[in-house]
């Protein structure tokens, strides 16, 4: 039997403005995004956040970035 799956990692290797993450968890979950700032790994508040369906979040920011965001 297949445990539930309750969070979803999204790497972003290129850097972009605009994060699409398709995660797949039926929900609208929370999301914490981690940027490469000036070579080092920092937390940071994106400028948007927004949920298009129960399975996909789209991350804005100002300048583009690349990190990961944790969706839980």
């Amino acid at each position: 039997m297949l445990k539930p799956t309750f969070s979803h990692t999204h790497e972003q290797a290129i850097p972009a403005s605009v994060w699409t993450v398709s995660h797949g968890l039926n929900c609208k979950p929370s999301v914490s995004v981690v940027v490469n700032y000036q070579g080092s790994m920092q937390e940071i508040i994106p400028n948007s956040v927004s949920f298009p369906d129960d399975n996909t979040v789209v991350i804005g920011f100002t300048t583009p970035y690349s990190g990961s965001a944790r969706l839980f």
